[in-house]
C-alpha cells in the first residue's frame, strides 16, 4: 500500500515539474529592424530599398508576401515575395517600384510580419515634386 502512495506522488511531482517547465520556458518574440529609403523618384512612380534585419538570436521567417505589406495612399500594393528566413544578424533588401504617384504627397505604410508573430512598420510620405532625394 505504501508502495501505491509513493508511485502516486512520484507521477503527481513529474507532471507538476512538467507544467511548471511548460509554463516558464515562453520566449521572448523576436525583433526585428525596418528601414526604408528612396532610390529614386520619377514623375509618376518611385523606386524605394526596403530592408528587415533581424535583431535576434534565432531565425526568423516569412510566409509568401509578408515580407514587405504595401500601402500607398490607403490602397493595397501587390508586391511578390517569395518565403524566405534571416538568420540572426542577416538583413535582406528588396527593391520595389511604386507606381501612380500623385503630384503632392503620398502616405507610404509598410509593414513586415514574420511567422512567430513579430510586426514592424515603417510609415513615410514621398512628394515626386520635391526632388532630389
Amino acid at each position: 500500500m505504501k508502495k501505491k502512495y509513493i508511485l502516486y506522488i512520484i507521477i503527481a511531482s513529474f507532471f507538476i515539474v512538467c507544467i511548471f517547465l511548460l509554463l516558464n520556458n515562453k520566449q521572448d518574440p523576436p525583433q526585428m529592424s525596418v528601414s526604408c529609403s528612396i532610390a529614386s523618384v520619377e514623375e509618376e512612380s518611385a523606386t524605394i530599398n526596403w530592408t528587415v534585419e533581424n535583431l535576434s538570436d534565432r531565425e526568423i521567417s516569412f510566409e509568401d508576401g509578408c515580407f514587405a505589406q504595401i500601402t500607398l495612399n490607403k490602397m493595397n500594393v501587390p508586391f511578390q515575395c517569395k518565403a524566405l528566413t534571416l538568420a540572426p544578424g542577416e538583413e535582406k533588401s528588396v527593391l520595389i517600384k511604386l507606381t501612380n504617384l500623385n503630384s503632392g504627397s503620398n502616405n507610404l505604410i509598410i509593414t513586415s510580419t514574420c511567422k512567430e508573430g513579430t510586426s514592424a512598420t515603417y510609415k513615410s510620405t514621398i512628394e515626386p515634386e520635391k526632388e532630389p532625394y
